[in-house]
């Protein structure tokens, strides 16, 4: 009589591949001696997760673009080989960013948005706070003052308050599982820029000698970091009752195939193209922040500039909207 561990080994492999965030492919293996299986990555594209000799295999397939895709054996059986899936970056064998017909990989035409979907309030303990997602990509925002400055006072500026910014990246925000420390380079140059942006939208002279802490987080990454880590971080200004300027809204845009590309995601920020990142203030069209990474020939420029400011004031008529319905509610919670 076979044991039920024997059996459900000659049943061969289920593996679940996880291809983009917050979606699950089932693939299935072959039953008997071993199992060949099929993943898919993206849509219409196939990678294949190696099997292990023998009674059978598990395959944890982790699909994002740019990460090894480990495939592990049965115990006993074999070992573990990480190999680099098809999806590597711009190596994405035969993807189209663009089809002929205007449409992206993700089905969006070139200058529609990911969904948004925001809330405030979420954390009490804060003076202001709040979630967003932009397509799987999800951030989360406290703000803690204006308060007196902590630590050296020498810091203290005596005509308006100093904004202190922090990012962060999650340890599961990728597919690759990695200690990702505070003060790493990439996460300096994220701090910096949402510095410079709130100090450009904040009326802080309105605090002398004061302090606002900003601190993002970014639970789920797939494009667009710096921008969800803005929207997010205006909201929780707001909840925090810090008076702005302005709602300061941040959108990125590409350049690809002659066409500008407003909300990259991952896999098109991955294919290395033109790619600028842009903080506007929506009512007054005032930039509070402006980055290119990679060459645009000036032609283009204005192109993907206007591509992103449009993408910016779309992303303003959402994040109004998340305003007004948190005040609608707080209202009347308090009238009860």
């Amino acid at each position: 009589m076979t044991s039920p561990r024997r059996a459900r080994r000659e049943r061969g492999a289920v593996a679940l591949a996880r291809c983009m965030p917050g979606y699950e492919i089932p693939a299935r293996g072959t039953p008997g001696a071993g199992a060949v299986v099929l993943a898919r990555c993206m849509p219409g594209y196939e990678i294949p997760a190696r099997s292990t000799p023998g009674a059978g295999a598990v395959v944890l397939a982790r699909c994002m673009p740019g990460y090894e895709v480990p495939a592990q054996g049965t115990p006993g059986v074999g070992g573990q080989w990480p190999w680099r899936g098809a999806c590597r970056g711009r190596a994405m064998a035969g993807l189209e960013l663009l089809s002929d017909e205007g449409y992206r990989v993700d089905g969006r035409r070139a200058g529609e948005l990911r969904k948004v979907r925001a809330r405030m309030g979420v954390f009490a303990q804060a003076d202001g706070s709040a979630y967003i997602e932009q397509g799987n990509t999800k951030a989360l925002a406290v703000v803690y003052g204006p308060h007196e400055m902590r630590g050296s006072r020498s810091k203290a500026l005596h005509d308006r308050a100093l904004v202190n910014c922090q990012y962060s990246m999650a340890t599961f925000s990728t597919g690759e599982r990695k200690r990702r420390p505070h003060g790493d380079r990439k996460s300096s140059e994220m701090t910096l820029h949402l510095k410079q942006t709130f100090e450009a939208a904040i009326l802080t002279q309105l605090y002398p000698r004061s302090q606002i802490d900003i601190y993002v987080q970014i639970l789920q990454a797939d494009g667009g970091n710096y921008c969800a880590c803005v929207n997010a971080a205006t909201l929780a200004t707001i909840d925090a009752g810090i008076p702005m300027r302005d709602y300061v809204c941040a959108s990125s845009a590409g350049f690809i195939e002659d066409t500008p590309l407003a909300d990259l995601n991952y896999v098109e920020e991955a294919a290395g193209g033109p790619q600028v990142a842009l903080a506007l203030l929506p009512k007054s069209d005032q930039i509070a922040l402006l980055e290119m990474n990679s060459r645009l020939h000036e032609d283009h420029l204005e192109q993907v500039i206007e591509a992103a400011s449009k993408a910016c004031k779309d992303v303003y008529a959402v994040l109004d909207q998340v305003v007004r319905d948190h005040v609608h509610e707080v209202t009347t919670l308090l009238g009860e």
